[in-house]
């Protein structure tokens, strides 16, 4: 006796029937047809005896919605898979039925804003802002977003403050996000489950300024130059001009070089003799 070839009829649905479609690729020897009462789609397919195949099911939500599982029309509370798409196993009964279950894409309530760190201390001040998308530049920035939804913030500082503020990174409920630093001063997040009334806080640092005082022992015996307030890790060049008939000698550090570098990092005297 000729051992017949196995048939098999495998139907998707999708769950609600207006939040996704589903779909197979099709093999070529495949049979696929489409119901549009309830959005579904049949299968049909013939493999050889003895052998198994697999077929594989795709499901697109509707946009405000995700796929949350295929289900066995017995069981709608423990999927048979998260795959998407998922290759379906043609084995076993001949006639299948799985559903594709979509689920509406929840809300999170999200807050961007900004801060400037003085003295260790997070305040706020004057033209520091963080700007969402194309919203107006604020101090605070509070919306519901859906999951999945893109979102954009970019620190902004005014031009007048730049010298006296550096940018340290955008911050995640207080923990720094990763690859946040002092050039990356946009953000942009995916939203998703831990976004839930997180709050995402852009940074400024004061920059620490130092005064740096130039003096001659003598004005009279020559003239010297570099002196002023600068920020903190600045380099500056300090100069002693010695006038005719007098010669430099030294700086109060003993540096001998009458024109010379330095780092500033505290307020300073360099008197040249």
């Amino acid at each position: 006796m000729d051992l017949v070839d196995p048939q098999y009829t495998i139907k998707l649905i999708p769950d609600p029937t207006d939040c996704g479609t589903v779909s197979f690729f099709n093999n070529g020897n495949d049979t696929i047809t489409s119901d549009t009462t309830d959005g579904s789609t049949t299968l049909t397919t013939t493999i050889p005896f003895g052998t198994t195949e697999t077929r594989r099911a795709n499901a697109a939500p509707i946009s405000g919605y995700y796929f949350s599982g295929w289900y066995n029309s017995w069981d709608v509370n423990n999927p048979i898979s998260n795959d998407n798409p998922w290759y379906i196993e043609l084995s076993g009964s001949p006639e299948k039925t799985y559903y594709a279950k979509f689920s509406e894409n929840p809300s999170y309530t999200v807050t961007f804003k900004v801060v400037a760190v003085v003295d260790g201390i997070e305040t706020q001040v004057a033209d520091v802002y963080v700007k969402i998308g194309d919203n107006d530049p604020v101090k605070t920035h509070t919306e519901s977003y859906t999951k999945g939804d893109s979102v954009t913030a970019k620190a902004i500082i005014d031009d007048s403050k730049k010298d006296s503020y550096s940018f340290s990174g955008w911050y995640k409920n207080g923990v720094k996000v990763e690859d946040s630093d002092g050039i990356l001063d946009q953000l942009t997040i995916t939203v998703n489950e831990s976004d839930a009334n997180a709050v995402y806080t852009a940074k400024f640092t004061a920059i620490k300024m130092y005064t740096i005082t130039v003096e001659s022992n003598n004005d009279s015996w020559g003239t010297v130059a570099g002196g002023g307030s600068y920020p903190s890790g600045t380099q500056i060049d300090l100069s002693a001009t010695p006038n005719v008939g007098y010669n430099f000698t030294k700086w109060s550090d003993d540096n001998t070089n009458s024109r010379r570098k330095i780092t500033v990092t505290e307020d300073a005297t360099y008197e040249a003799t």
